[in-house]
């Protein structure tokens, strides 16, 4: 999440908006806090990686934001530069662990639900947004070239482990009516068993793997 994008920037202060996604909990902590728009945006992101990590298992699952309910270790300041805060997001269909990062300019967070629940095993990386490094000659709407970079950012991590080009990673998702499958990763032209989850928000995109080092030891190239 860009925090300093004009959708982001003292959107605690939406009364509505706070009510429509948060818990009440979560509500009077946002109120509480020095840092109430960082804070707002941390719960959101927590819950929006809750959601894309079940909602592989679910995919009918509700997307409301106030039916997950996160729970954050605060011990540290909220306002450092840098700093990961674990915690926990209680969702319709059980606990997700995550992990959200404190940038002065973003929150990132990761998550796992099942087999990709265990954080310490995950590959993820954050990176800038620079719709100039793009064409526009096949790629005409901001959407497209966003997508297109951050599937890039994780192609590229994904050869650096892997010892490969970047060329032969190949990344997709379907898209069905006004849905869309979770992406895909081709190794080589063959399917990898990889669970990733892609995302961009104003100037920054980021992606992440879970259980990377059992496609690693396979040893697959």
């Amino acid at each position: 999440m860009d925090l300093n994008t004009p959708e982001a920037r003292g959107k605690s202060s939406d009364a509505r908006f706070v009510k429509k996604v948060l818990t009440p909990d979560e509500q009077r902590a946002v109120r509480r806090s020095s840092c109430s728009d960082r804070l707002l945006w941390t719960f959101w992101a927590a819950k929006e990686t809750a959601y894309k990590a079940v909602s592989k298992k679910y995919p009918d699952i509700s997307s409301a934001p106030s039916r997950y309910d996160v729970v954050l270790d605060l011990a540290e300041n909220m306002s450092s530069i840098t700093n990961w805060t674990p915690g926990l997001v209680h969702t319709p269909k059980g606990p997700v662990p995550v992990r959200v990062m404190h940038h002065a300019e973003y929150v990132h967070c990761i998550g796992g639900y099942s087999r990709s629940g265990n954080l310490d095993s995950m590959e993820w990386g954050i990176g800038g947004i620079d719709l100039r490094s793009v064409s526009d000659d096949f790629m005409h709407s901001f959407s497209e070239r966003e997508s297109f970079i951050v599937r890039r950012l994780a192609a590229s991590k994904i050869a650096e482990i892997l010892r490969c080009r970047p060329e032969d990673i190949f990344i997709t998702r379907q898209t069905h009516c006004k849905t869309q499958d979770p992406p895909k990763v081709y190794v080589q032209g063959r399917p990898a068993d990889l669970d990733i989850s892609l995302s961009h928000d104003g100037r920054f995109a980021a992606f992440a793997i879970a259980d990377f080092y059992l496609l690693k030891n396979k040893g697959l190239k």
